[in-house]
């Protein structure tokens, strides 16, 4: 938590203070009225031009933490939060650092201690294979979510936690015909390459493709259901599956889950 309390960038939660009282534990945080990006995702995709905003403003944010060798871990949807700044601008929030390692600790690696953290759908496949948790683990996952962003439907989507798993490690993440041409898309292909080496280093680097971008001056173009639909399809048909749009992960996504849980590789 103290990881946390160092961050001041106004696109993260401040903390301001935490500690235990009389056995019992508390934190003090900044007071936010607004609601999850969860929220606004489940009622369908944003448009372009919002997809990129507020990915500008999650990335600026996760610089900092970066900047400070800090990565957050468990970026998702379900921990950025939508509100708004004193002239009613909508404004991004990343929150919950509570499982953010510092790269200069010297805490071990959870994957050498036999579990994974982080949210399934999030984690990148060298995370799973075992490797070390570095700043393109945060990339991947900033990725995915502004993939989420422009597409209304959650990634990689199945019945169990291992089966996600598998398709971090297999299936590409291919995007709506509407935006192949589009700024952002390769920016979102750069971000979720499965290779780590072939990613954006840090979320500086990203930022500044995102600004190059120019996300301001998009259209408020908005993917359609059946060019969603043709991505998806695609994405499931590349490791030799059917896509159903009633498909819905019904295994809770664990914080921490065991590694019996990831797939077993073959020699």
């Amino acid at each position: 938590m103290q990881i946390a309390k160092e961050l001041m960038h106004p696109n993260t939660v401040r903390i301001y203070d935490f500690g235990t009282t009389k056995g019992t534990m508390y934190l003090v945080m900044e007071y936010l009225e607004g609601r999850e990006l969860a929220h606004d995702l489940d009622q369908g995709p944003l448009s372009f031009r919002r997809a990129g905003v507020l990915g500008l403003q999650l990335l600026d944010g996760l610089a900092e933490a970066h900047a400070l060798d800090v990565i957050h871990r468990d970026l998702k949807p379900g921990n950025l939060f939508l509100t708004v700044d004193r002239r009613g601008r909508e404004m991004l929030k990343i929150l919950d650092f509570g499982i953010a390692k510092s790269l200069g600790d010297d805490l071990p690696e959870i994957t050498r201690t036999g579990q994974l953290v982080g949210t399934a759908r999030y984690i990148p496949p060298e995370i799973i294979a075992g490797a070390d948790v570095k700043k393109t683990t945060d990339i991947y996952a900033a990725g995915l979510i502004l993939w989420e962003m422009v597409t209304g439907h959650k990634i990689f989507d199945a019945p169990s936690i291992r089966e996600i798993l598998d398709f971090h490690e297999s299936m590409p993440v291919l995007l709506p015909y509407a935006l192949a041409n589009h700024p952002l898309a390769a920016v979102i292909t750069k971000a979720t390459e499965k290779d780590p080496g072939d990613r954006y280093a840090d979320a500086e680097e990203m930022h500044a493709d995102m600004v190059a971008a120019n996300p301001h001056g998009w259209d408020d173009i908005v993917a359609t259901g059946p060019d969603v639909e043709v991505a998806l399809e695609r994405m499931y048909a590349a490791v030799g599956l059917s896509y159903h749009n009633d498909k819905r992960t019904t295994e809770a996504e664990a914080i921490a889950f065991p590694p019996s849980a990831t797939k077993q590789k073959q020699e």
